[in-house]
């Protein structure tokens, strides 16, 4: 059985109170939830009822960048889809099953989505499999081919999400210890039974087969970010890889353009700030843009805090809403460039979406009002 105290002492360096991201979604069930952050990777413990339990963080990847190089071992390739990586956790005594993203976080706008638009399937595959941690990627209206392309028809709030399962793993009880992944014929198995998306699949390659995995890659539609690849014979998470169509070169320039905007020509800046600004929000890095970390816990807060009190001028005092939009904006932009080292033009990007981002506050807080 898992001990806080012990918890607390064996990942001392990480160990702190959870954070709360888009607290103002937050399903009532999951509102005073008591968990910790534990480790810089999004390792995370949570109270359910009187036990603790764990979530172990999920892998880094590694880039492959030439196809004549894969893995040793065979490898499954499944499809690399852009949004935010969740692990979705099921609590028994809150009946309710909570969004944490990969840096740790509880996401309430996520949760309530999947509760919301999902939750019928989802509550079902919980019921029967309560100890099950499911990894899904989180499709937000903004990635609208995968929305229009794969059945995604529900909306929040007018807007369109969607999900694919990519993995799933037992909850843990050891402190050391991780829980064993589960094989993509039972994922298959599971996604059918109970009407779950499951994350498409290339099949499996080995080393040497670089002509015939490109072949595979050629089918998949641009819509995607290219592949992920994966142990195919064990449960190992150890080493996992992706394959992104900006790192393959020319042979796949075309689906990296089609990819892009809709515009002619591509806007690499516009497409690297909205990747940094989403994996910070989730708290973990992306160094190959410059992204060193995410956002923490405490900064969560801080940043919820300037929020509240950006939405709350555009309620009461118009005359106050240009100091707190500020405020809000030099916070952000500040931890965003304590975080990492960006070029200029993603700096400039940044900058824009930050003011996106609090313009977005302000006009749903007169919507509210």
């Amino acid at each position: 059985m898992l001990d806080l105290n012990e918890l607390r002492e064996l990942y001392s360096t990480n160990f702190q109170a959870g954070a709360v991201v888009n607290s103002g979604d937050l399903p009532a069930p999951l509102s005073g939830l008591e968990f910790y952050l534990l480790s810089g990777n999004g390792r995370v413990v949570l109270r359910q009822g009187e036990k603790l339990v764990m979530v172990q963080s999920y892998p880094e990847m590694e880039a492959i960048t030439d196809l004549g190089q894969l893995p040793p071992d065979p490898v499954l390739a499944e499809v690399k889809a852009d949004g935010g990586n969740i692990r979705l956790v099921y609590l028994s005594d809150r009946h309710s099953f909570a969004a944490i993203t990969r840096g740790g976080h509880l996401d309430g706008s996520i949760s309530a989505i999947l509760d919301n638009l999902f939750g019928e399937a989802l509550r079902a595959f919980f019921t029967d499999h309560p100890e099950t941690v499911v990894c899904l990627e989180f499709i937000r209206h903004k990635e609208a081919g995968y929305l229009a392309g794969y059945g995604f028809t529900a909306r929040w709030h007018g807007r369109p999400a969607g999900y694919f399962v990519f993995d799933m793993f037992d909850k843990g009880c050891d402190a050391k210890t991780d829980t064993p992944w589960y094989e993509r014929k039972t994922l298959e198995t599971l996604c059918a039974r109970y009407g779950l998306s499951l994350i498409p699949n290339l099949g499996v390659f080995t080393n040497g087969e670089g002509d015939r995995l490109a072949l595979a890659l050629a089918e998949v539609p641009p819509v995607f970010e290219g592949a992920v690849l994966k142990a195919a014979d064990s449960r190992d998470r150890r080493r996992i890889y992706k394959l992104r169509w900006e790192n393959l070169g020319e042979r796949f320039a075309e689906k990296q353009r089609q990819r892009e905007t809709g515009k002619a020509e591509p806007l690499p800046a516009v497409r690297d700030a909205a990747v940094i600004m989403e994996h910070f929000r989730q708290g973990y890095e992306q160094p190959e843009l410059g992204l060193k970390r995410g956002i923490s816990p405490d900064e969560q807060k801080e940043l919820e805090a300037w929020q509240v009190a950006l939405a709350q001028a555009a309620q009461t005092d118009k005359r106050t809403i240009g100091p707190a939009a500020n405020h809000y904006k030099s916070f952000l932009e500040g931890i965003l460039t304590a975080a990492g080292s960006f070029s200029p033009n993603v700096q400039v990007e940044l900058h824009n979406m930050v003011k996106a981002r609090a313009g977005r506050i302000v006009a749903e807080a007169l919507r509210q009002k």
